[in-house]
């Protein structure tokens, strides 16, 4: 057990589960554990209150508050604004047949408002055109490159499914495609591992890494898949469910399951575990585990792909995919920071990002139970500038 300083003094506790001396609070400032609750019991685990997000649980089903993490409760308004401008763009496209609109906002609308987030949040500190090319850049590289390798082989695949004329072999090869292209997102965060991981040392920094490599993967895949499809015209003929299945599937779903998928293994890899942590749920905060059901999940989809005829089935199997992921995602990154080492020492008090309450500086707030990891740099650095005068409700 350690005994943590606390600069003022204020009341302390023992935690129960990590055995430090931390502020009396709802939660454990040291490692984020619900005080009220006794160490063994489910409420304990913080199923109710999501690290990044405390007033939602962490089974609450939200694109936002999941794939946008750093952002305060203020800051998610603009962005589900924008997420719901390009599903309703994506859709109105689609109804006026604009083909070429619709391939554009597919591959781009999702991976733009993902750097925004980047931005707004400065999660790439001083180095953002650094951190984009080995991210973005590296990522958009490979998906041009296996999209032109592997493309032949899941349109030779889905023609035979279409006449009836299923090859096996066909079929196989390209539900693999998918799971060779999981393994290839994974470079640009193992890449900015190798190169960077001095620099970043949160796992949230691998969060961020690993999804945004896999948008540019994503984008670019995307552009080189459908660039024949644009011979057509802006404007296509003929019916337009063709069109609403390939939208929705490389609009939403496919960036979706890519940047969730990715994010996690990347959160994984980067964590540096607390040894003393007997916090449960290890198993969801191990990157071999991340990626294999992230492989598995890919060859899923690629075999609906070209095995399905219909689209029903097809769209239903990605967004079910997708809002999977999502929760997964909440999941594994709920996990990752509780069982995340940190510098644990109790701060001067400071207004707290997510709850506005006046608390000390800690790993995690005693009041909420957010965690500081969960906050970009920059903002936590505001944050300790800033002389408190009185508590805000």
């Amino acid at each position: 057990m350690s005994d943590v300083s606390a600069e003022p003094q204020v009341a302390t506790v023992t935690c129960p589960v990590c055995g430090n001396v931390v502020p009396v609070g709802a939660y454990c400032a040291a490692c984020g554990t619900h005080l009220t609750h006794d160490a063994q019991s489910p409420s304990a685990r913080r199923a109710h209150s999501y690290v990044a997000a405390p007033g939602e649980s962490v089974l609450h089903l939200s694109v936002v508050s999941s794939l946008f993490p750093h952002l305060s409760h203020r800051s998610r308004g603009p962005f589900r604004i924008g997420l719901v401008a390009i599903v309703a763009a994506l859709l109105v496209l689609a109804a006026l047949r604009l083909q070429a609109p619709a391939i554009a906002v597919s591959a781009l609308g999702i991976p733009l408002l993902f750097q925004l987030y980047i931005f707004e949040a400065n999660l790439y500190d001083d180095e953002p055109l650094v951190a984009t090319l080995l991210t973005i850049g590296v990522g958009a590289a490979l998906g041009v490159g296996w999209s032109l390798l592997t493309s032949d082989y899941v349109t030779t695949a889905s023609r035979l499914t279409l006449v009836g004329g299923s090859n096996t072999s066909h079929v196989v090869l390209a539900a693999l495609v998918p799971a060779g292209a999981q393994l290839l997102m994974v470079v640009p965060v193992a890449l900015m591992w190798l190169l960077r991981r001095n620099r970043y040392g949160e796992s949230m920094d691998g969060f961020v890494f690993g999804s945004a490599g896999a948008l540019g993967f994503v984008a670019a895949a995307v552009i080189t898949d459908l660039a024949p499809e644009l011979r057509a015209g802006v404007r296509i003929t003929g019916p337009t469910a063709n069109l609403y299945v390939q939208t929705v599937i490389h609009g939403i779903a496919l960036p979706l399951v890519a940047a969730c998928a990715t994010g996690l293994i990347g959160a994984a890899i980067w964590l540096r575990r607390d040894a003393n942590t007997n916090a449960p749920g290890r198993v969801f905060t191990l990157w071999p585990v991340a990626l294999v059901v992230a492989v598995a999940v890919q060859v899923g989809l690629g075999y609906t792909d070209v095995s399905t005829p219909g689209n029903a089935v097809v769209i239903t199997a990605h967004l079910a995919a997708a809002a999977a992921y999502l929760l997964a995602l909440r999941i594994g990154l709920h996990h990752v920071l509780l069982h995340e080492a940190h510098d644990v020492r109790i701060g001067p008090p400071r207004v707290c990002h997510h709850c506005h309450h006046v608390v000390p500086e800690a790993p995690f707030c005693p009041n909420c139970g957010a965690a500081e990891v969960a906050m970009s740099r920059s903002s936590r650095r505001q944050l300790s500038l800033q002389p408190v005068a009185e508590e805000t409700s």
